[in-house]
């Protein structure tokens, strides 16, 4: 049986203080988008690869909300069941919408599902809510405000049920290079040309006297790739004389071909 009491005594305070608080920059992403993740040996999140954006070869971007600094807030409330202990996170978001469009997301954000919320906090940590089974929105308000001081945002609350504590996300070393990583997730294509060769033939021409040529063309390359599974070449035979273009032939083979032109005047 394990000693949880013994698990404790494994748990200090650091030397510096833990500051509260979320700062401005939120990411935001949904359990059905994300691929896979990775933890380091320490129990951190080190990886994140979502899947692709239908078919554009992107992969889903996270969503940021910026806001006001110690707008944001995320809280955990473990809730005692009678088969496993589970934890509820809650993530409250504040988002300003100005345009129509700003206001549509809002209302997508409100009806999506599994939602996974990052919080970057002020204690220099970025913090993943609802990472196992995802956040469901509870509510959203908005108001114009009565003064000019007033704040105007519209504030969302999103809920779910977990095993365990908001897992941590540290990518790099330090929060820079885990707030560098986040931002850039879904901007670099999924399949890349990392390298290619190149095959030539030659095509010759051989007179068979006076104004009769033939002119051939060579499936595979005879150069680099000679071992290639050519599938089809294009090709395209023009005559010019005094600067004027006449279209000879033009078309697709898969095969060697050679083409009989004659009176090239």
């Amino acid at each position: 049986m394990v000693d949880c009491v013994d698990i404790l005594r494994s748990i200090t305070k650091s030397c510096g203080d833990n500051v509260g608080g979320v700062n401005k920059r939120v990411w935001i992403t949904q359990l059905q988008q994300i691929e896979n993740y990775t933890f380091d040996s320490l129990g951190y999140v080190n990886s994140l690869v979502t899947k692709e954006n239908g078919n554009t070869n992107y992969p889903y971007e996270l969503k940021k909300v910026i806001s006001k600094k110690g707008s944001h807030s995320g809280n955990v409330e473990a809730i005692e069941n009678v088969n496993i202990d589970v934890f509820k996170h809650t993530a409250i978001l504040k988002a300003y919408a100005t345009t129509p469009e700003q206001r549509d997301s809002l209302v997508s954000l409100y009806g999506a599902s599994k939602v996974v919320v990052f919080f970057e906090t002020d204690n220099g940590e970025i913090e993943i809510y609802g990472l196992e089974n995802g956040l469901y929105a509870t509510a959203l308000t908005g108001n114009t405000g009565e003064q000019m001081q007033d704040d105007t945002a519209f504030t969302f609350t999103l809920s779910g049920l977990q095993t365990s504590l908001p897992k941590y996300f540290l990518y790099g070393g330090s929060l820079a290079t885990s707030i560098a990583y986040l931002d850039n997730i879904g901007l670099t294509p999924i399949y890349e040309i990392e390298s290619y060769t190149a095959g030539t033939s030659t095509i010759d021409f051989i007179n068979n006297g006076g104004d009769d040529w033939d002119i051939s063309f060579l499936a595979t390359p005879t150069t680099l790739q000679s071992s290639a599974n050519i599938v089809q070449y294009i090709y395209n035979v023009e005559y010019w004389v005094g600067g004027v273009q006449t279209n000879i032939e033009s078309g697709s083979k898969s095969t060697n071909y050679t083409l009989n032109f004659k009176n090239c005047k």
